[in-house]
């Protein structure tokens, strides 16, 4: 993980929500971190989504409101299956979108994704 700074004071207090359709995750927030480890699994049923979209959506826990840094989203669809099932999952790099493509603020987040059907 590589996070902007986003704060005046020059830190960062990062979580991560999950999103597909009416689910939500939520991982603990760092305070005072740029490069967090969450190493969490958000596990969702693919035949009770309502959505095809998984949001995953990096934030900055703030006292007044929180602070959007970055999103990635996802087609279901698009998620790799692992072939044999049991064979380990590969992770990836997935840079931030921001609300302003002018931002310098910018990130990445590695995930590893698993369209397992099992």
């Amino acid at each position: 993980m590589d996070l902007p700074v986003m704060d005046v004071s020059g830190s960062l207090d990062p979580y991560v929500e999950v999103k597909v359709g009416n689910y939500k995750g939520v991982t603990k927030h760092f305070e005072k971190n740029q490069s967090p480890v969450w190493d969490r699994v958000f596990a969702f049923s693919k035949e009770r989504l309502q959505s095809s979209l998984i949001e995953i959506t990096v934030k900055d826990k703030d006292i007044s409101k929180d602070d959007f840094v970055g999103k990635i989203t996802f087609e279901v669809s698009e998620v790799p299956q692992r072939v044999p099932p049991d064979s380990p999952l590969a992770p990836q790099w997935f840079k931030l979108v921001t609300r302003k493509e002018s931002y310098s603020r910018k990130g990445t987040l590695c995930l590893q994704l698993d369209g397992d059907t099992s």
